[in-house]
């Protein structure tokens, strides 16, 4: 992930956000990933669970590494009482609910916030606390659709993400990131701020990428385009040790150099590459992976690939939980 280290390269002692306290209001993926990341960097992060009975599957207890736990019944006496009392002694709240719930509980950050002058309240939801979808539910599928990304993907329908990349990155990433420099802002004014993050608008610029390609006038139209893999030099190719090889050339030097293995010089430029579609961009794909079948092809060890050659196993969830033997994720602690 992010490794802090001193200019001579060893990690630093204490964690940047020792001493700051979140108390976490939140639920599901989206919030509980925020916290777990402040977490990791030394904040002591309070996770408010409601009273309920266990999940087979609750997605924030996968994500409660480095967090202490508190189960208060919101809706019973004295419940909201608890949570501003535990929001005086915060210097951030986090909350993912629809608009109004919070001020409806006496919670709100007209409320915490008077009490307490320094705290960083954050809200994190699908749509932000205003506009016209302000108070639908979402999940990550709508946010995607919303944005875009959702849109560009697939031949015959629009297939969702194989990860919660609005929840988490168009979502938790950006509020992490809000809170951070309403951290340093702090530093400067005394006070702390009231953050809207919203996971659509997130979402909507992870998507930059696609809208260069429209842009820059090279969009070929939904799953005709680098992302998906029809730029016949950006996607899995088979290689002869079973792994996948991944080329993602910039210039006309890289795709020389991912074109040496298959026993070719010769430079292509990567934009008359993604301008062709259909016929054209078949017949470079199996100009790729053709020689990939044969025993003596490209292989994907590290160890049988240049420094400049873009190739990596394909792997699965589980075999990334433990890999943590491998060369490059061993070293850096990945996988602990």
């Amino acid at each position: 992930m992010v490794q802090l280290l001193s200019s001579s390269g060893t990690e630093t002692g204490v964690p940047p956000l020792t001493g700051v306290r979140v108390l976490d209001l939140s639920a599901l993926g989206p919030g509980p990933f925020c916290s777990m990341l402040l977490a990791d960097f030394g904040a002591d992060v309070i996770a408010v669970e409601r009273p309920a009975p266990p999940h087979p599957f609750d997605p924030a207890k996968s994500l409660s590494r480095g967090k202490r736990s508190v189960v208060v019944d919101l809706r019973a006496p004295g419940g909201a009482e608890v949570i501003a009392r535990l929001a005086d002694a915060a210097d951030v709240l986090l909350e993912s609910n629809r608009p109004g719930t919070m001020e409806r509980r006496g919670l709100g950050p007209d409320v915490l916030c008077e009490r307490n002058p320094r705290l960083i309240y954050t809200r994190l939801t699908g749509w932000g606390q205003d506009g016209p979808y302000r108070d639908r539910a979402g999940h990550d599928i709508n946010y995607a659709a919303i944005a875009g990304t959702l849109g560009v993907i697939g031949d015959d329908r629009p297939i969702p993400p194989l990860a919660m990349l609005g929840d988490l990155a168009g979502g938790s990433l950006f509020a992490a990131l809000g809170i951070v420099m309403a951290i340093y802002e702090r530093t400067v004014t005394g006070r702390g701020q009231v953050i809207d993050a919203s996971i659509a608008d997130g979402s909507a610029l992870l998507n930059l990428t696609n809208l260069a390609e429209f842009n820059a006038g090279i969009w070929a139209g939904r799953g005709r385009h680098i992302l998906p893999g029809s730029a016949p030099f950006y996607g899995p190719y088979p290689c002869a040790d079973g792994g996948s090889s991944r080329s993602a050339p910039s210039s006309p030097s890289s795709t020389r150099i991912s074109l040496a293995p298959l026993g070719s010089t010769t430079s292509i430029s990567p934009l008359s590459l993604i301008r062709r579609t259909g016929p054209n961009c078949a017949k470079e794909s199996r100009r790729f992976s053709r020689p990939s079948r044969e025993p003596t092809g490209p292989r994907c060890s590290p160890m049988s690939t240049g420094a400049e050659h873009r190739c990596s196993n394909s792997t699965n969830s589980p075999t990334t939980l433990t890999c943590g033997h491998a060369p490059q994720s061993s070293p850096r602690r990945m996988v602990r």
